[in-house]
């Protein structure tokens, strides 16, 4: 589970489950931010540099745990962690005779190719999916 600071404050914690949420309520409570920013600078008012001000920063915190949101997502969803699916809960990427070997999420069957080391087999597993 990741706790980054702001999520934390609002007793929000992003799971694998709930951060594309969490990534597009923060986009879009930037959107109304950034429109609110653009309220201030067209009708002004005695506080429009100050409520600006809050704004921009509001938007550069949002922004940050954004950045942060996207790198659990990432992470949750890199070939090399996959859940779900029909490999084994220790992952795709297990020693088969002797050598290492891909099991497929599809079928939970090795892939014909085998490999020399971990390693490698990881690196088989991220060309599949960077060709896709």
């Amino acid at each position: 589970m990741s706790y980054h600071p702001i999520h934390k404050h609002m007793h929000t914690h992003i799971t694998k489950s709930n951060v594309k949420a969490a990534i597009r309520d923060d986009k879009a409570h930037m959107t109304y931010l950034k429109e609110d920013v653009d309220k201030d600078q067209k009708y002004g008012g005695k506080y429009k540099d100050e409520n600006q001000t809050a704004d921009e920063k509001h938007i550069s915190k949002l922004a940050g745990d954004v950045k942060h949101d996207e790198g659990v997502s990432r992470k949750s969803s890199s070939p090399l962690n996959t859940e779900g699916n029909k490999c084994p809960a220790s992952g795709c990427v297990q020693p088969h005779d002797g050598k290492w070997g891909v099991v497929s999420g599809k079928t939970g069957k090795f892939w014909d190719a085998t490999y020399q080391s971990e390693s490698s087999a990881e690196a088989g597993l991220r060309g599949y999916f960077a060709n896709k």
